[in-house]
């Protein structure tokens, strides 16, 4: 991975509850993009009632390929789409 184009976004869902979470990552998984290509790593975190997610992509172009999907699952089951705001990488340290 080169850290100078990979990214950092971080969806805040703190509205929505983590259940809701757990649907969508079903139905995204239904939709074959349970593991896109381009995500690194992906963690999601309890937050204030609901949930936020943090993920890192290889770059913006392999997230926005994952948003297109994300926004149309979250749609149909009722939800609504979270924009991320997205941060580049400057160094990432495993272990």
């Amino acid at each position: 991975m080169s850290e100078k184009s990979a990214i950092v976004a971080i969806f805040d869902a703190s509205d929505q509850s983590i259940a809701s979470y757990h649907q969508l990552v079903k139905a995204v998984e239904s939709a074959g993009a349970g593991a896109p290509q381009g995500r690194l790593y992906h963690v999601a975190y309890a937050k204030n009632g609901g949930y936020g997610v943090v993920d890192i992509w290889e770059s913006a172009e392999s997230l926005q390929k994952f948003v297109e999907t994300l926004t149309t699952t979250s749609q149909q089951l009722g939800g609504k789409p979270v924009e991320p705001q997205i941060y580049p990488v400057v160094n990432v340290i495993k272990g």
